[in-house]
């Protein structure tokens, strides 16, 4: 579920002919690590966008993948990362301390916080509890993320956002897209391992033959090379289904009790917004902020990588990112204050999100369509 350039062009295209040529526009982006950016770039017809607009157009224009590291995988299945140019102009260090919206879980003995990104962890394992490498970002009085200066550097963000569900975070629009702004992904905490209270990475353990399952499965990869057994998938959900395989198969905070993905997601925006070029964290805006949501193509259920395609033929934005949000959540059918990283944007104080009027985020006054957008499995 990505961007197609037919949706990028216009806007490109108008602020181009707006600055009269006098501006620098950058279509940046931090994809997944294992994505292939360059098969992005020719599938969305991006690549060939970029060439068209700057010879025919005049368009000062550039494309940047944010990644400093890829994972790549070996012909043994064992993953490893290699390095890349990144940002050219590099990242800045930007602490937001006791403001994070992570300081409510400061001072709490045996936090701790993971991400996927992280191949120090054993993320198979669910009783396993360790030091990460996210918690050298992320420790009482420090919350720290590593930001890319391109993003800094811009004026303007406009940011454009496809319309889906997600896992982790229940929905994906303008405020969950700015994920793609840090530049390394282990300092960006997404969830906690363990059940509640201290964690958030399941309801409670996995059960034993998911667990087993999912061992055997590494196994089979990283020694034998076998990717994928063919019908495996189908008949272990059919097996579920009448109920001869019982248990949840949450894991890795994909639910609606993540207590931990929100606070990263709002902690990004206001850094976003607040943070000047060096990365000092300012009373006033330093920079506006359009958002684009594409639901032309949308995506509902195990969103972001498991899916299924929507077509809501829909586009939508405005200059504020939860309450663009808001409204795109009224269209999914969704009560916006079930969403964590949209409800918790209410009421913040320092660098706050809204405006101080108050606004009506179930938007009763506007006709918007209701798509019945079908929710993951962790937040049904």
């Amino acid at each position: 579920s990505v961007i197609h350039a037919s949706v990028l062009r216009p806007l490109i295209e108008h602020f181009g002919k707006m600055s009269q040529g006098n501006a620098l526009i950058v279509i940046a982006d931090n994809p997944v690590e294992g994505a292939d950016f360059n098969a992005i770039l020719k599938k969305t017809g991006i690549g060939s966008m970029v060439t068209d607009l700057r010879n025919k157009k005049n368009i000062d224009l550039s494309v940047c993948d944010l990644r400093p590291l890829v994972l790549k995988e070996d012909q043994k299945g064992h993953f490893y990362q290699e390095k890349q140019t990144g940002d050219p102009l590099g990242y800045v260090e930007v602490d937001l301390g006791k403001d994070s919206m992570f300081s409510e879980l400061d001072g709490v003995e045996g936090i701790h916080y993971y991400t996927l990104a992280d191949s120090t962890i054993d993320h198979i394992d669910p009783h396993k509890v360790q030091e990460s490498r996210t918690d050298q970002y992320h420790r009482s009085g420090m919350h720290k993320y590593l930001v890319s200066k391109t993003i800094l550097d811009a004026d303007l963000i406009i940011n454009v956002a496809k319309m889906k569900t997600h896992c982790k975070a229940g929905v994906s629009m303008a405020l969950k897209n700015m994920i793609g702004m840090v530049y390394l992904k282990e300092c960006m905490p997404h969830h906690r391992p363990g059940p509640p209270p201290l964690g958030d990475s399941f309801p409670d353990y996995p059960a034993a033959h998911y667990v087993a399952s999912r061992k055997a499965y590494r196994f089979l990869r990283t020694s034998f090379g076998i990717q994928r057994i063919p019908g495996f998938r189908t008949l272990r959900n059919l097996m579920q289904k009448k109920k001869i395989l019982i248990g949840q198969h949450i894991e890795h905070g994909n639910w609606k009790g993540n207590d931990t993905i929100w606070r990263t997601i709002l902690d990004l925006n206001r850094i976003a917004i607040y943070a000047d070029r060096n990365g000092v964290m300012r009373d006033t805006p330093q920079r506006q902020m359009l958002c684009i949501i594409d639901g032309i193509i949308a995506q509902q259920g195990e969103g972001p990588m498991s899916g299924e395609p929507v077509n809501a033929g829909i586009v939508f934005g405005g200059d504020n990112p939860v309450l663009v949000d808001a409204l795109g959540v009224k269209a999914m059918g969704i009560d916006w204050d079930t969403i964590p990283h949209i409800a918790r944007a209410v009421g913040i104080k320092k660098w706050p999100l809204l405006p101080e009027e108050t606004f009506n985020l179930d938007f009763t006054d506007m006709d918007v369509p209701n798509l019945h957008f079908a929710m993951p499995k962790g937040w049904q």
